[in-house]
């Protein structure tokens, strides 16, 4: 299952470290850091976080489809032929 945890870099009530450390349990995780942002991140970077979640989601429906596309929402990523990812699992990747 596809993981991206965003987290602000200058949380002073939840280091960034404890993300850090949260990725040894989430195989395949990407960590995202804000810059400035602190516990509320969300709303104190709102375009930061949008990019982030957007560019999850536009990876992570390649996750979610049928093979060949079938069914793809208009303006979804294209499928390629599935590869490999590190951990050995196989996905089609975007295109």
């Amino acid at each position: 299952m596809p993981v991206r945890p965003i987290w602000g870099a200058d949380d002073p009530t939840f280091p960034v470290a404890l993300a850090r450390g949260m990725l040894g349990q989430l195989p395949g995780a990407h960590l995202v850091e804000i810059p400035g942002g602190r516990l509320l991140v969300h709303e104190e970077k709102p375009a930061e976080v949008a990019r982030a979640v957007l560019g999850f989601l536009g990876r992570a429906a390649c996750w979610l489809q049928p093979a060949g596309g079938e069914g793809r929402p208009t303006g979804a990523p294209r499928m390629e032929s599935p590869t490999r990812r590190n951990d050995g699992a196989t996905r089609r990747g975007c295109v």
